[in-house]
């Protein structure tokens, strides 16, 4: 496994994760996702489990290509950092919100620099 085949499962891991979390809305949780409108949070749980999920998939790798998947993956969580930043911006609680973009923009950085290698 290369770099960026582990920056890429390492990254759906962290989606695969966070997904079901999305979906069962705890209200610790809800407090934190001020700007998001609560009927758009069981959605978002559910893509981001499918998108986790897709992300760990050898199959899809391989069938998909490995650079061509690092390459999306990459494109995606710097689109969620700037969502994020942009959504930290309007919030009550930034430092939430800023720590998840913080997370997919090191994430974004972290798979860039392995397709660069």
């Amino acid at each position: 496994m290369n770099r960026a085949d582990l920056a890429v499962v390492a990254d759906g891991y962290w989606y695969a994760t966070l997904g079901p979390l999305l979906l069962l809305k705890p209200p610790q949780l809800m407090m934190f996702l001020g700007p998001v409108p609560v009927p758009m949070v069981r959605p978002l749980g559910l893509v981001t489990t499918a998108w986790g999920t897709l992300l760990v998939n050898e199959q899809f790798h391989a069938t998909v290509g490995h650079k061509e998947v690092a390459t999306v993956a990459c494109g995606s969580n710097a689109c969620a950092a700037t969502a994020l930043a942009a959504l930290a911006a309007k919030s009550r609680n930034k430092i939430f919100l800023g720590a998840l973009s913080a997370q997919m923009a090191a994430f974004s950085a972290w798979q860039f620099a392995a397709l660069r290698s």
